[in-house]
């Protein structure tokens, strides 16, 4: 397993996980906000574009309600109902990683 973190503006994203066998990979976004025409417009796309196996968006609980409670509302949000994109309270961030860490264990 490798693994990539990109800081700041670096593309990609926030932490990327690259299984060796497979070769799949697994992005991990950390969103603080779900707000401005440039979320929807660039972020989110750029989201899509990199899917190619999982999508981790990792979300405050209160933005993570409010994405849930517009998904049907706000066209963009359909990308949260993609096979592969989860949507993940920081709450549970110890979650994910157990998740991650066995994909990793069944990869090897």
């Amino acid at each position: 397993m490798d693994t990539k973190i990109h800081t700041g503006s670096q593309r990609g994203p926030d932490v990327e996980i690259i299984l060796k066998k497979s070769p799949k990979r697994i992005n991990i976004e950390i969103q603080r906000f779900n707000s401005g025409t440039s979320w929807k417009s660039k972020t989110i796309p750029s989201w899509k574009a990199r899917l190619k196996f999982l999508t981790f968006v990792v979300f405050p609980e209160s933005t993570i309600e409010h994405v849930i409670s517009k998904i049907e509302e706000i066209p963009e949000y359909d990308f949260f109902k993609e096979e592969g994109v989860f949507l993940i309270p920081e709450s549970q961030i110890s979650e994910m990683v157990s998740i991650i860490g066995l994909l990793a264990i069944l990869d090897s």
